[in-house]
């Protein structure tokens, strides 16, 4: 697999694909490449929180090149909370929500003019963001490619982070999602379960 992989990238996409590898196993997780030339990381959090991310070549015009999604699947529950570019959002069907959504600013200018941080009425005064993980948002590391665009929401299924990107990123760049994940999910109330898992944790 590695053989094929290093004949379809590029002699810098290998060197970033060595380095977040050889980063992988230091923690223990598990490092799998993909024909694309990207790959997918499974690992989980010092508290056992698993996640997975994934890496794809995006195939679109524009600026994008790669996106990088990350997921903790099990921090999934209802549809009550999402961070979303303004000018570049999901279709709503991808989020349901969204129409009964209420905008909660975050007080930080830079992020409130570029990104919509949404919640679901009446769900406890639920804040997404406060100013300081709003400004990480924003402001990613001089060592780390900085994103075109992120989201993130939580749905039955996890809860989720997108980067969009303009190259492969680097180890710099996946370990800083990877922390502005796991803060992300810190940030959340315990999640309603959706029916499905409900019914899955009831016959187990």
């Amino acid at each position: 697999m590695m053989m094929r992989l290093r004949m379809i990238i590029s002699p810098e996409m290998s060197r970033k694909v060595d380095e977040i590898r050889a980063f992988v196993a230091q923690h223990s997780w598990h490092f799998q490449p993909v024909k694309s030339g990207g790959f997918v990381i499974f690992g989980h959090t010092y508290g056992g929180l698993k996640w997975t991310l994934r890496t794809t070549d995006v195939h679109a015009r524009g600026q994008a090149k790669f996106a990088m999604q990350l997921t903790y699947p099990d921090a999934g529950g209802a549809f009550d909370v999402a961070i979303l570019p303004r000018n570049n959002k999901f279709p709503p069907e991808q989020l349901p929500f969204l129409e009964a959504s209420q905008k909660v600013p975050t007080g930080v200018a830079s992020f409130d003019e570029r990104y919509d941080a949404l919640r679901t009425p009446g769900n406890g005064g639920l804040v997404p963001l406060d100013s300081e993980l709003a400004r990480r948002f924003l402001k990613w590391p001089n060592q780390a490619l900085n994103p075109l665009a992120l989201w993130a929401w939580r749905d039955p299924e996890g809860c989720h982070l997108v980067a969009s990107m303009t190259a492969m990123p680097d180890w710099n760049t996946t370990r800083y999602l990877i922390a502005i994940g796991e803060d992300f999910c810190a940030r959340l109330p315990a999640p309603a379960l959706s029916s499905m898992r409900a019914r899955t944790a009831a016959s187990a």
